[in-house]
């Protein structure tokens, strides 16, 4: 008898044999629960990714030295942000149905980009606090609407080529390659070709 293992994705127990290790030892049964755990990880890893990014252009927008981070109570806040909450006078306070996506605060933040430098150099004073960065924050949130707006015209646009380019396909399906094409040659009785 093999010996029985439970599945990380579903629960259920099965025989090893039936099941799939993944790198940090944890088993999945072959199949939907892998291909579901597999989806997972790279969900988390384009979200990682996506924060990263952000992450990298606060700190060159505000001029913080690579050595230094970004305060934690700023990140909490982006964090909050991407699960649908926003931070206000110090409490959660329900903003989204949906959270914003970090991509989508990174065109935000670039769509009011000239705001925010201005903010910063006159109102600032080229102070980088934890404060000052969260007043930033909110400059840009105020350019989330524009940036969602930008993002679905934009999708719009790729669904609408896609189904250019699909009715292109079928309009050409018509026409015939060369090697299909045969010509054949009309006999005409006052062609003295044939006599040359």
């Amino acid at each position: 008898m093999a010996r029985k293992v439970k599945c990380n994705s579903c629960g259920n127990l099965d025989e090893h044999i039936n099941m799939t290790k993944n790198d940090k030892g944890k088993y999945f049964h072959i199949g939907e629960c892998f291909e579901k755990h597999l989806a997972h990880r790279k969900l988390i890893e384009d979200e990682n990714r996506k924060l990263n990014e952000l992450y990298q252009y606060i700190k060159d927008l505000h001029g913080i030295p690579k050595e230094q981070n970004i305060h934690s109570s700023v990140m909490w806040r982006i964090q909050e942000l991407r699960n649908g909450n926003d931070i206000y006078q110090g409490k959660k306070e329900r903003k989204y149905r949906v959270g914003v996506e970090y991509d989508l605060l990174l065109s935000a933040y670039k769509l009011k980009e000239k705001d925010i430098k201005w903010f910063i150099e006159n109102v600032l004073q080229d102070q980088v606090d934890a404060k000052d960065v969260s007043k930033c924050l909110t400059i840009a949130l105020k350019g989330l609407a524009e940036a969602w707006r930008l993002e679905e015209l934009k999708k719009k646009r790729e669904v609408e080529k896609e189904k250019q380019m699909a009715s292109t396909k079928e309009d050409t399906s018509h026409f015939t390659t060369q090697e299909e094409i045969r010509y054949t040659r009309q006999k005409d009785d006052l062609d003295i070709s044939n006599l040359l």
